[in-house]
């Protein structure tokens, strides 16, 4: 949106994350927009010639199936496609019957033979007609899908356009397709890929010839999963001082952009440029002196932030945890016969497996046998001073649900934290300033345990890492795609008697897809577990009841034959848990969608249903909790 405003923005450190190098570009930064050629950096698979074409921009489209046949009628400015052979191999457009396959529209893509930034409405407008063009060729058209296709409905197309390339900011060092085949360790390494070289053809959809890259090589898996590391002077400008970059406008060849454009990676690049600017502005120097003079404060900072640095070792001397003992209730073997000793929660590595040079694992895990609870504990010999704890598990799908920390105080364990519906592979944890000789994490599960680091911090970072953690454990909400236009039943939860908490209400443990499968429900959709990973998800309700005392509590799904018939509720009542066994291939008794559990006397400030794939025998749907007061 252009309202022709400028404003101005004062401050000592900026960092360029537009992907399309807008305010370096503005401020004079050396750049590059296009493909160099192989005699710049000798890439296997850069050109003999440089090229300012890129990779172009895309659209998405989803289309969903209703009841009757639904005629479309192309609009005029539509692109035609009227034979089947009007589309290069690969490029056939598919009727897109899940979310799923939507991935499959990359191919969907134009502006690489443009300026994608400075063309880009118009690029955009391209791609409109394209879709709209596919969509007339699907529906009017096609031998193949035309029939299948005849009560689909086109009901979402995206309109701001996906971005894949534009300028690239030159800094004190290049990263280029070379590094990443080498899978380069530098350094200075701030941040990390591991996507392959995938680099589009800048003509797009019309490309002529196979969806291929780089000589008939498919770029797809090349590559691909294979880790690198990625320089700190790749993130600040070579020539003007006070400037860091972040995205797919970092210092990168062209064909290593096609490799650190992704999400992810760009995730890793945000985190490590922002703790740099930071720490820049708080020793009152530029990002080169920075790695001149503060590389290594940078990076334990970084680690200590939770960032993958890979192969480097906590070093942080302000970490108490380093100079403690390591004990444990019991000990698993690794698949290697290797002991996941407790000792590996202090041993300077923050994920399971990959850095530690002599190991398989960094871990410590219980005896799976051994009856809970299970510990971990670090002893010093006199008491430490502490109120920020770290906690670090293996996997967001293998944390545990609940877990607690507790400090041997006169003679006993003190409890100065619980953590449950747990949901997060890491936990930073403020406390009330405790001094002991000893501190335990306590579960109720075997699950594996990366890294505990300890700290006496200052008041606001006790104040900031509450703050954090209680945001880091809201109800996630979407984003989903606006399939609005479905013919389906939505029940507004404020119309229905007594407290309703939505699916999206609920804290979530594991992936749970949305889904708009079932043509009625609460909300905007339901949760389903795909059936997978069983034991290994769960939701969780934490109901604020105006009072306590008796409420029936019903559980909002819809019916079907694939559905669990053993899904497991447990309440956590007044008197303690109860779980109740719920059949989804039944339709549930009230008005078919609302299923009661039973009544239950509940405490006002302990209250919690959590309800989980624990063996489950099919698909557990979950579309909301109902408390009536009784």
């Amino acid at each position: 949106t252009r309202t022709g405003q400028r404003r101005r923005f004062p401050g000592r450190m900026f960092i360029d994350c537009t992907g399309d190098a807008v305010v370096g570009v503005a401020a004079g930064a050396d750049y590059r927009h296009g493909k160099e050629p192989k005699s710049v950096y000798n890439e296997p698979w850069a050109p003999d010639r440089p090229s300012r074409h890129t990779m172009g921009n895309g659209l998405k489209f989803f289309a969903k199936r209703f009841d009757q046949p639904q005629p479309f009628e192309a609009p005029p400015w539509a692109m035609r496609f009227p034979r089947c052979e009007d589309f290069g191999p690969g490029r056939h457009p598919r009727l897109t019957t899940s979310i799923e396959e939507i991935g499959h529209q990359w191919k969907i893509e134009l502006g690489g033979l443009r300026d994608t930034y400075a063309d880009a409405e118009a690029i955009r407008d391209d791609l409109l007609r394209l879709i709209y063009g596919l969509w007339d060729h699907t529906k009017n058209h096609c031998r193949r899908d035309r029939r299948r296709a005849e009560n689909y409905r086109l009901v979402w197309v995206g309109y701001i356009a996906g971005k894949r390339e534009n300028r690239r900011l030159m800094g004190d060092y290049v990263l280029t397709q070379n590094d990443i085949g080498r899978q380069a360790i530098f350094p200075d390494r701030v941040a990390f890929g591991a996507w392959s070289i995938d680099d589009h053809h800048s003509a797009g959809f019309f490309q002529q010839g196979p969806v291929v890259t780089h000589s008939g090589r498919t770029s797809a898996h090349l590559y691909q999963g294979v880790p690198y590391t990625i320089p700190f002077r790749s993130l600040f400008s070579r020539n003007v001082e006070n400037l860091l970059m972040a995205g797919r406008n970092i210092s990168a060849s062209h064909l290593a952009l096609s490799n650190t454009r992704v999400m992810l990676t760009c995730a890793t690049l945000g985190h490590a440029a922002g703790t740099a600017a930071a720490l820049c502005v708080q020793k009152g120097t530029s990002p080169r002196g920075l790695y001149q003079q503060h590389l290594e404060e940078l990076q334990q900072q970084l680690l200590k932030e939770g960032a993958p640095v890979l192969g480097m070792q906590n070093r942080d001397p302000r970490d108490l945890a380093r100079r403690a003992a390591a004990h444990a209730s019991s000990g698993r073997t690794w698949t290697s016969g290797e002991r996941m000793a407790a000792a590996n929660v202090i041993n300077g590595y923050a994920r399971a497996q990959g850095e530690h040079p002599n190991e398989r694992t960094n871990a410590w895990a219980a005896d799976p046998s051994a009856r809970p609870p299970h510990w971990v504990e670090l002893r010093w010999p006199a008491p430490v001073t502490f109120n920020v704890v770290h906690v670090t598990f293996q996997t967001a799908e293998l944390s545990p649900r609940r877990f607690s920390l507790e400090a041997w105080r006169s003679d006993r364990w003190t409890p100065l934290c619980e953590v449950d519906c747990n949901r997060h592979r890491r936990h930073v944890l403020g406390l009330e300033r405790t001094s002991a000789a000893r501190l335990r994490v306590l579960l109720d599960e075997p699950a594996a345990v990366c890294e505990i680091r300890v700290y006496d911090e200052p008041q606001h970072v006790v104040e900031s890492a509450r703050r954090a953690h209680r945001n880091m454990r809201l109800p996630d909400r979407g984003p989903f795609l606006p399939w609005g236009d479905a013919p389906v039943a939505e029940i507004d939860p404020r119309s229905l008697p007594g407290l309703v908490y939505d699916d999206q209400e609920l804290a979530t443990v594991g992936h749970w897809a949305h889904s708009v499968w079932s043509d009625r429900f609460v909300g905007q959709g339901y949760l389903t577990d795909g059936n997978e990973g069983k034991g290994r998800k769960s939701l969780c309700c934490r109901p604020r009841l105006p009072s306590s005392g008796r409420y029936e509590i019903r559980l909002i799904y819809s019916a079907y034959t694939n559905r669990a018939s053993n899904t497991p509720v447990t309440i956590r009542t007044a008197s303690g848990d109860r779980t109740v066994r719920v059949d989804q291939r039944r339709e549930p008794a009230v008005d078919g969608l609302f299923a009661p559990l039973g009544v239950f006397e509940l405490d006002k400030a302990t209250a919690r249903v959590v309800i989980s794939n624990d063996d489950t025998d099919g698909f557990v749907v979950v579309d909301g909790l109902q408390f009536l007061r009784k």
